[in-house]
């Protein structure tokens, strides 16, 4: 098959988030199954062209789009064996120095704009490279306006009609809600935007459309699958995917093992594996000395990569200010670093309560080698999410033998198994309800077992150590929907 994956983030080129890493993963483990897989993304003025290897500009013009001509240039490159082009305006895209938001976190305004023009341009680059896809795969609210055009024809070429879709929802909390008065950067009419039912509670939700008229719906764990059709996780959705649950998939996301591997990973001062989980320790001591945290390798560390935002379970940690980390800090006798960026306002608490509390150390910033030291050093690694797609940061610390707590949400459910903790039979604890007050019994619970019995942490670790989640395997059932959806056209 012909599969073009259509997406706002890419690793290497373009990332905010886990949505890059999930897709140019699930690209290369498609590829391997000898499909012809090809990407495109904008060419964001993040972008640094200079590290793209081969890069060459091989189509440029105008495009009619929402009553502008706009120019457009189309580069093609190739990486890890996958032909990737990026879509680039200097207005919408190159004079822009970021994905979503500015520098100082804030929307920019004209997003509809772009991504729309995006996906036109999108769903006409088959017809401008001279090559066929199959299957369009769109991936989370910025891709969707291609499922919108794919349905009513506009801005399409010809043979649209035979091209299947997929949406995949990475997080459904972000919908791309717009308000009406920006409808026109749609570029479609108020009529074929009532018909497409786009429109609800006085706004355009981009989501909502890819929802309703897309081939095939997928996301990125059972789990969450069922939480957002079945609940109100499913942020004003779940009634569109319970009558579109026929064609509904929950598909959990595997991790790079290239990358995330305590056996050859770059960053550690020492690599290990199972066999020889002691030289953890040695992690654990560069991390601590790095960090300006107490060496003393007896006390545990609890870790945090994650953004910091109320989704990750921030406010349950921090407010009423200094909230119950303060708490777990004060009681419990462990260290704690955490690591990441997001919201103002949990900067400041999270500086604050480590300027008054020695056993914790923040890093307000994106460092990757710092994130893997975290996931190889630390004894435990905390995940409180209020809901949680798939989650990575949970599968990286199973692959290193740092033990998950973690909410029962999501694909955290998916992942990490909690049976018989004290006989050392599962992988991680979860906290379960999800309140404040249960992310500190948990972490005691968990802090109680590490200093009383070394034997069962080791156990439980060695159980994470052995969990694989390859991507192939997820390939393999995308392949199958996309098969699937050809066949019934």
């Amino acid at each position: 098959m012909n599969i073009l994956i259509v997406t706002s983030e890419y690793a290497g080129i373009a990332k905010a988030g886990g949505l890059a890493d999930a897709v140019t993963a699930l690209s290369s483990s498609i590829a391997e199954f000898n499909h012809d897989v090809r990407v495109t993304l904008p060419f964001y003025g993040s972008i640094d062209s200079k590290q793209l290897l081969d890069i060459k500009l091989i189509k440029k013009g105008q495009f009619a789009f929402a009553n502008h001509k706009l120019w457009y240039k189309i580069y093609e490159l190739q990486q890890n064996g996958i032909k990737i082009y990026l879509i680039d305006n200097p207005i919408l895209f190159r004079q822009k120095n970021g994905i979503y938001t500015n520098i100082h976190n804030d929307d920019f305004p004209d997003n509809l704009l772009r991504f729309s023009f995006f996906s036109a341009i999108s769903l006409n680059l088959p017809s401008l490279i001279g090559w066929q896809p199959d299957i369009f795969h769109c991936h989370d609210w910025a891709t969707a306006p291609l499922i919108l055009f794919l349905k009513t024809g506009q801005y399409a070429p010809q043979g649209y009609n035979k091209i299947r879709s997929v949406f995949s929802i990475h997080n459904i909390g972000y919908q791309g809600v717009f308000t009406l008065d920006k409808a026109s950067s749609i570029g479609m009419s108020p009529e074929a935007m009532q018909d497409l039912d786009i429109i609800t509670g006085g706004a355009i939700n981009l989501m909502r459309g890819a929802l309703l008229h897309a081939d095939a719906i997928t996301t990125v764990s059972p789990s969450y699958a069922r939480e957002i059709r079945d609940t109100e996780l499913g942020y004003s959705m779940e009634t569109i995917l319970k009558k579109r649950q026929d064609c509904f998939f929950g598909i959990i996301n595997g991790m790079d093992y290239s990358v995330w591997n305590p056996q050859t990973d770059r960053f550690l001062p020492v690599n290990f594996s199972y066999k020889s989980i002691e030289k953890k320790k040695i992690v654990k001591t560069y991390l601590k000395n790095k960090i300006g945290l107490s060496t003393d390798e007896d006390r545990p560390l609890v870790g945090m990569v994650t953004r910091l935002v109320h989704q990750k379970g921030l406010e349950l940690l921090t407010e009423p200010f200094p909230g119950i980390l303060s708490k777990i800090l004060e009681d419990l006798n462990i260290d704690m670093v955490i690591l990441g960026t997001g919201e103002g306002k949990y900067h400041i608490q999270l500086s604050k309560i480590a300027e008054t509390h020695s056993n914790l150390a923040v890093r307000l910033e994106f460092n990757e080698e710092l994130a893997h030291l975290i996931e190889a050093g630390s004894d435990f690694f905390l995940m409180p999410s209020i809901y949680e797609p798939c989650g990575l940061n949970q599968m990286y610390s199973l692959a290193y033998g740092t033990i998950p707590i973690v909410s029962h949400r999501g694909g955290l459910i998916d992942t990490v198994e909690e049976k018989d903790m004290e006989k050392g039979r599962g992988t991680g604890f979860f906290i379960e309800p999800l309140t404040k007050e249960n992310i500190y019994k948990t972490i005691q619970r968990a802090v109680s077992l590490y200093y009383s019995d070394p034997e069962i942490i080791k156990k439980i670790r060695i159980n994470a150590m052995k969990k694989r989640f390859d991507w192939k395997k997820s390939a393999k059932q995308y392949v199958k929907i996309y098969k699937k959806i050809i066949r019934s056209n």
